[in-house]
């Protein structure tokens, strides 16, 4: 078992502080991908050498779709920024890759189609990664309030027996979503890899830090004990959910306590700041500025 950080907590000209990071914490990384920005593609190539001893993954960038028609120009650049998220994490020495099936706004007419492209898209995945020595994750990706959920929790644990990859548990997705946690954790127990841990108030993935939302912790670090005790733990916060380098400290702290005896009961509050996000996340929905990131 790993704790990572994923790089997504920092902004592109910040992506240096990653590096403190993990020498001073003893963590690894996770990269979030983002080979449009500049900054990170020039931070990525800057500091191969040092980062090829720390990255435990990447995550492909958030503006693939793999629920694209072969062929098509979604296609294309899913195909073209994957197998360069591919190439890197090889260099890299990274175990996996993190592997959404969708991005996109489900369409209620033919989701059976998106679910045969993405079928499609993971197995051609496959066998690149498998060229480059790396293993492809499946996320159970989407969110029920933002209509982009490809899989229902039911689904998603039978996609299992049908791909022979392993998967990726985003605790987040799950408490919007309304899954059962301990039922998709212990009848997946043999498949997961790793997790992204972060916490939310049930509707909108604000990845808030792991005390800040309607998850109590330790239940989750209860039944990660039980069922999966040698899976990876990735931090996938975003670039406002901490104020400090402290915050990363400390919430590494309570999940080491977590691991090791049952944490102290929290009570768990609404900060002002989230009520405010979610408004605004709702105007900039009425006004189509899709800025938030899931």
């Amino acid at each position: 078992m790993k704790i990572s950080i994923s790089t997504a907590v920092f902004q592109p000209n910040d992506l240096w502080m990653a590096l403190n990071i993990v020498d001073e914490f003893n963590v690894m990384l996770e990269i979030s991908s983002a080979w449009d920005n500049p900054d990170f593609k020039a931070f990525i190539d800057n500091n191969s050498g040092l980062l090829a001893g720390f990255v435990r993954s990447f995550h492909e960038p958030y503006t693939v779709e793999h629920s694209s028609r072969r062929g098509s120009d979604a296609y294309v650049k899913t195909m073209d920024e994957c197998k360069r998220t591919l190439e890197y994490a090889q260099k890299l020495n990274a175990c996996y890759v993190v592997y959404h099936s969708s991005n996109c706004t489900l369409d209620s007419n033919t989701p059976y189609l998106m679910k045969k492209y993405a079928y499609e898209n993971l197995m051609e995945i496959n066998e690149i990664a498998a060229e480059h020595s790396v293993s492809i994750l499946v996320e159970n990706a989407g969110i029920l309030s933002l209509n982009n959920a490809l899989y229902t929790m039911d689904e998603y644990i039978s996609l299992f027996d049908i791909i022979e990859n392993g998967c990726l548990l985003d605790i987040g997705h799950m408490n919007c979503n309304g899954w059962d946690m301990e039922n998709v954790m212990q009848s997946l127990k043999g498949r997961i890899k790793a997790y992204h841990v972060h916490n939310n108030y049930g509707f909108y993935d604000n990845h808030n830090r792991i005390c800040d939302g309607t998850m109590y912790m330790p239940d989750f670090f209860d039944y990660y004990k039980a069922h999966t005790p040698d899976s990876d733990i990735i931090l996938e916060y975003t670039a406002n959910s901490i104020l400090s380098i402290e915050d990363l400290l400390e919430d590494i702290c309570f999940i080491s306590e977590c691991l090791n005896a049952k944490a102290p009961r929290f009570t768990y509050q609404i900060r002002e700041a989230d009520v405010l996000y979610n408004q605004q996340f709702e105007r900039s929905k009425l006004y189509g500025d899709a800025r938030v990131r899931m």
